[in-house]
Parts: structure tokens; C-alpha cells; sequence
């Protein structure tokens, strides 16, 4: 289960990233990120320190795949997720 305020916080990112970039990009970031809440689950955003350094290998693990496949994500794939996670969490901090 995804926590709602973490789910606001998204929310208020994509919101101020659709002015910047194309929807596409805002399309493709939401995948990224929708990933991260679902990892969290219902761990609050400023206490994720701890657990956040096994989101890279929850993504190698293949376990956040969303259409099915029993293969793990492409190292590509996980390169652009991580870079949106670094993105959100910069905006956060900011």
C-alpha cells in the first residue's frame, strides 16, 4: 500500500516538472517514481534513509516489473529510474 502523503508529494513534483519538460518525460517519470512508492510502501519519505539503498536491487530484482515479464529490467531502465528518484529527491530537499 502506497502512503497518501508520499503520493501528494509525487503529485506536487509532476506538477512543477510538466511546466519544464514534455509530457512524455512527465509520463515516463511518474513510471519511474510510481516505482519508488511502491518499494516505500507506507514508510514515510524523511525516514526512507534507511531503507532506500535496496531500491536499486529491488529494481534488479525485476520484482517492480509492471507488465508481467519474469526478467529483469534493462540496466538502462533502472539508470533513467534512479536519476528520476535523484531528481524528485533534490526537489524534496529544496
Amino acid at each position: 500500500m502506497i502512503l497518501r502523503s508520499n503520493k501528494k508529494l509525487l503529485d506536487e513534483f509532476l506538477a512543477d516538472l510538466d511546466d519544464q519538460v514534455s509530457e512524455a518525460s512527465v509520463r515516463s517519470t511518474e513510471t519511474h517514481l510510481r516505482a519508488l512508492l511502491e518499494f516505500l510502501g507506507e514508510t514515510p519519505l524523511d525516514q526512507c534513509a534507511s531503507i532506500i539503498k535496496g531500491y536499486k536491487n529491488y529494481l534488479r530484482s525485476g520484482m517492480s516489473r509492471r507488465d508481467g515479464k519474469d526478467k529483469p529490467l534493462s540496466a538502462e531502465y533502472i539508470r533513467k529510474n534512479l536519476a528520476s528518484v535523484r531528481a524528485f529527491f533534490a526537489w524534496l530537499r529544496d
